[in-house]
C-alpha cells in the first residue's frame, strides 16, 4: 500500500480502518504484507504509518489499572529502522521519521526529556515477521515497547524490570490471539 492509497482509505490519516480491512492489510500469518516491506511495494512512510494506525486501536482501553493513550508517541507515529544492504554491500540502517538505533531484533524504545515516547520498529532487509498479525503489532508495539518499556519506564536493562513487560504481554487481551513465535519470545522473556 503506498502512502497515497493509505490516506485515501483514512481520510488523510483522520479517520480509521475497521479491523478487518486493517488485518488484511496486516496479514493473518499467512500474508507477508506486514512481515515483508520489499514484497508489499510499500514505503518506510506507509509502514510506518499502518504500525502507527493498528497500535492506536488501542487508545482509551483500561489496562493494567489505566487507560491507555498514545499522545506521548513521538512525532504521532511508529519510528522505522530498517536494514539495507548498500551498493558496496554493507549493511545500513535507513532512518525513518526520528528513529532511533536499536540493536534489538524487534524494536526499541526511548522516553525523552520532554516525555514523548519515540518506539522504533527495526526491520532487517524490509522484514519483520513478527509484525504480520494486527494482535503481534498491538501487543509488542503498544503493550510491550510503548506502555511497558515507555509508559511505565521498565528498562530492559535490568532483567527483573523486563521480565515486568513480558509479563504485561501477557495479562492483554492481545496475548491469546498472538503467533507462536511471539508466544515463545514472550515465554522466554519470562526466563
Amino acid at each position: 500500500m503506498r502512502t497515497e492509497s493509505y490516506n485515501a482509505l483514512t481520510n488523510n490519516g483522520q479517520g480509521t480502518l475497521d479491523h478487518s480491512l486493517t488485518e488484511k492489510l496486516v496479514g493473518t500469518g499467512n500474508s507477508f504484507f506486514a512481515a515483508n516491506l520489499n514484497d508489499a511495494g510499500i514505503s518506510i512512510e506507509a509502514y510506518s504509518n499502518i504500525l502507527t494506525h493498528v497500535t492506536e486501536q488501542l487508545n482509551g482501553e483500561s489496562f493494567d489499572g489505566a487507560t491507555l493513550d498514545f499522545s506521548r508517541l513521538e512525532g504521532g507515529k511508529i519510528q522505522i529502522a530498517n536494514e539495507v544492504v548498500d551498493e558496496e554491500g554493507y549493511v545500513v540502517r535507513e532512518l525513518h521519521g526520528t528513529a532511533t538505533n536499536p540493536a534489538s531484533q524487534h524494536a526499541g524504545t526511548l522516553r525523552r526529556d520532554n516525555g514523548d515516547i519515540n518506539v522504533t520498529v527495526v526491520l532487517r532487509y524490509g522484514k519483520n515477521e513478527d509484525f504480520g498479525t494486527v494482535e503481534n503489532v498491538q501487543n509488542i508495539i503498544g503493550i510491550h515497547e510503548y506502555y511497558g518499556h515507555g509508559v511505565k519506564g521498565l528498562s530492559a536493562k535490568s532483567a527483573s524490570e523486563h521480565r515486568k513487560v513480558y509479563r504485561l504481554q501477557t495479562q492483554h487481551s492481545t496475548y491469546k490471539k498472538v503467533s507462536p513465535s511471539v508466544i515463545d519470545l514472550i515465554k522466554a522473556g519470562l526466563e
